[in-house]
């Protein structure tokens, strides 16, 4: 309970500001000030309550794309740091059930990848897992893919530390 508490407090720290910032002035903000606003959205908890990892979105108007990254909270501190950086969006954050790593999206080379950081490593500590199938357009698998798919399965329940069930076969 007292987590959640902390969650909470965390987020009405962080979530008011792109309203704040517009309240200040006596006119409306403009469509370019609120498409400049930075987003906060998808906070989650790390299993040992002591970080919150978050997404936050800002615009790149020179390659005219939002580009959102990871950022991390200190429970205890209140302290936040930005965890990624890049030209290329990271999205999705989940922890491990040890709390020791982050798994995200990213398209960094130009494919869509699951990648792994630890919470206190920084951008130079992360590394993908696997690239994600560029078949779900065709629902088709090669035979590599199919062949490899429960072994890939399996070493990556390993590297996350969850118990095979056996039904991944």
């Amino acid at each position: 309970m007292r987590l959640l508490f902390r969650l909470l407090g965390l987020l009405c720290f962080l979530l008011p500001w792109p309203l704040a910032m517009a309240a200040t002035s006596d006119q409306a903000p403009t469509i370019e000030q609120s498409l400049s606003m930075k987003l906060v959205s998808n906070p989650h908890l790390s299993p040992d309550g002591r970080y919150v990892v978050y997404q936050e979105r800002t615009s790149d108007w020179e390659r005219n794309v939002f580009i959102t990254q990871l950022w991390i909270a200190v429970t205890a501190t209140r302290e936040r740091y930005q965890l990624t950086t890049g030209d290329e969006s990271c999205l999705s954050p989940a922890w491990s059930p040890d709390g020791r790593r982050l798994a995200f999206l990213s398209d960094r080379g130009g494919q869509a990848q699951i990648y792994l950081i630890a919470p206190d490593g920084g951008e130079g500590s992360s590394s993908p897992v696997s690239p994600l199938a560029s078949t779900a357009s065709s629902g088709r698998r090669t035979e590599n893919e199919s062949s490899s798919r429960p072994q890939t399965r399996m070493a990556e329940q390993k590297k996350w530390g969850m118990k095979s069930t056996g039904a991944l076969k």
